[in-house]
């Protein structure tokens, strides 16, 4: 049995797309998609919350990441989990790393 490690997240970005270089010329893109999720506290009541996760595309990805999309892009994300830890600091988490965005058209920069 083969492993999967998968995400899938629909939802709008919080802020404009921050585009970066590598010292190696490569392009990397960092942003931040907010997903709601509406659920039924212990008392009855409908409630709703928002997950934010933190997104990272790289290359042509990024690139393209940074060119369509903006505040408020409505956008659904594939991509896979990575784990990571900083020793000195001694502080980890996860990072979201693109597979395919699917952009939905709200938010949207126009092409030049």
């Amino acid at each position: 049995m083969s492993n999967l490690n998968q995400f899938f997240v629909s939802g709008h970005l919080v802020r404009d797309v921050d585009l970066r270089t590598t010292k190696q010329g490569n392009a990397v893109a960092y942003y931040t998609v907010a997903s709601n999720q509406q659920f039924t506290d212990s008392n009855g009541e409908r409630r709703e919350r928002a997950d934010y996760l933190q997104i990272t595309s790289y290359g042509l990805q990024a690139e393209s990441d940074a060119r369509y999309l903006r505040k408020g892009a409505s956008v659904v994300v594939q991509g896979s989990v990575r784990s990571w830890y900083n020793s000195q600091e001694q502080k980890g988490g996860y990072s979201f790393e693109v597979e395919k965005v699917q952009y939905n058209g709200q938010g949207q920069r126009t092409q030049a």
